[in-house]
């Protein structure tokens, strides 16, 4: 899993090549009318690459980090038993 990955002009928090899953944590700024907008087309360019993207709010991350950790390697094992 690679950190800040890049995919043409964007970038993604997290991504496994190997699975084409791209992970975003999504922070406040991703909640504003302008952060929907940008999330919409971005998100639209980088499934038409066949990759799959998960997006995780930040909140999860610090009030269940356990969920957000199982949540995580049940979605790479359907993506690995998927390809």
């Amino acid at each position: 899993v690679r950190r800040q990955y890049g995919i043409a002009d964007y970038i993604v928090d997290f991504y496994c090549p190997r699975l084409k899953l791209a992970i975003e944590v999504d922070g406040d700024s991703h909640y504003t009318r302008k952060g929907k907008k940008h999330d919409i087309k971005r998100d639209e360019f980088i499934q038409n690459k066949g990759i799959k993207i998960l997006r995780i709010p930040t909140i999860e991350v610090y009030a269940n980090l356990d969920g957000v950790i199982e949540y995580l390697a049940q979605k790479f094992k359907e993506r690995q038993d998927y390809w």
